[in-house]
C-alpha cells in the first residue's frame, strides 16, 4: 500500500516537475510578444518620422523653386532679345510645373503622415496594452513557479518520509 502511495507522489512529483520546465518557455514567448508589439510601435514611428521628413525635404525643394522662378523673372526684366525672354518664360513654365508635382507629392505625403500617426497611436496603445497584459502574467507565472517550488518540496519530503517506511530492497526494484 505504501508503494502505491509512493508511487502515486512520484507521478505527480513528475507532472509538477515537467509544468516547471515549461514554466521558461511560457516565459520566453511572453518577451517574444513584448518584444513584436515594441517593434511593431517603433516601426510605426519610425515609418511616420520617414514621412515627415521626405514631405519637408520636398517643402525645401520648392521653396528652392520658387526662389529660382523669382530670380528668372528678374532676369525677364533686363532681357531684350524675343528668344532669351521666350526661353526663360519657358523655364519658369517648367519650374512652376515642377512646383505643382512637388505640393502634389506634399500632400499625398501629408494625408500618408496622418494615417501613419494614427497608425503609431495605436501602435502604442496596443503596446501599453500588452504590457500590462504581459507583467500580469510574468506577475502569475512567477506566482505559479514559487507555488509548484514549495509543491515540490512538500512532495520531495513526503516521498522520503514514504521510501523510509519501505523495505530498501522494494524501493530500489521499484
Amino acid at each position: 500500500e505504501n508503494l502505491l502511495v509512493l508511487q502515486d507522489r512520484d507521478i505527480h512529483l513528475n507532472r509538477l516537475l515537467a509544468e516547471q520546465q515549461r514554466l521558461p518557455a511560457e516565459q520566453a514567448e511572453l518577451d517574444r510578444q513584448l518584444k513584436q508589439a515594441a517593434t511593431n510601435a517603433e516601426t510605426a514611428g519610425t515609418d511616420a518620422r520617414r514621412i515627415e521628413a521626405e514631405r519637408k525635404r520636398l517643402e525645401i525643394e520648392a521653396d528652392s523653386k520658387r526662389t529660382i522662378i523669382n530670380k528668372y523673372k528678374n532676369q525677364l526684366l533686363e532681357i531684350k532679345n524675343n528668344d532669351q525672354f521666350h526661353a526663360l518664360q519657358h523655364e519658369i513654365t517648367m519650374a512652376e510645373n515642377e512646383i505643382r508635382k512637388i505640393e502634389d507629392r506634399e500632400l499625398e505625403l501629408m494625408e500618408q503622415y496622418e494615417r501613419a500617426q494614427a497608425g503609431s497611436r495605436e501602435s502604442q496603445d496596443h503596446l501599453g496594452k500588452t504590457t500590462r497584459s504581459i507583467e500580469e502574467q510574468r506577475r502569475h507565472l512567477t506566482e505559479k513557479s514559487a507555488s509548484m517550488e514549495k509543491q515540490i518540496l512538500s512532495i520531495q519530503e513526503e516521498r522520503s518520509k514514504l521510501a523510509a517506511d519501505i523495505e530498501e530492497t522494494i524501493v530500489q526494484r521499484y
